[in-house]
């Protein structure tokens, strides 16, 4: 007899982390949007000051950033849920 298991809902189903450039795309393996989260964890202004970074997931293969500051970089985490 065989059994199947399934992760409970709100499981992680998959964590993603990296950095990008202000105003620069940043590609991600596909991810559900419905279920997942993307969260800065920091970031390092270039040449001006205060910095401002905004970034968002634009599709389920991109984040997408803005910012007054294109040299800035930023460290990102999207976490998938199942």
């Amino acid at each position: 007899m065989s059994r199947t298991l399934y992760p409970p809902p709100g499981s992680i189903k998959s964590i993603q982390r990296g950095t990008g450039t202000c105003g620069t795309d940043v590609t991600i393996t596909a991810i559900n949007l419905a279920r997942s989260e993307l969260r800065l964890s920091g970031w390092s202004r270039g040449g001006v000051n205060p910095c401002e970074v905004r970034a968002w997931l634009s599709n389920s293969t991109t984040i997408a950033s803005a910012g007054n500051d294109t040299t800035a970089t930023f460290a990102w985490e999207v976490t998938e849920r199942y």
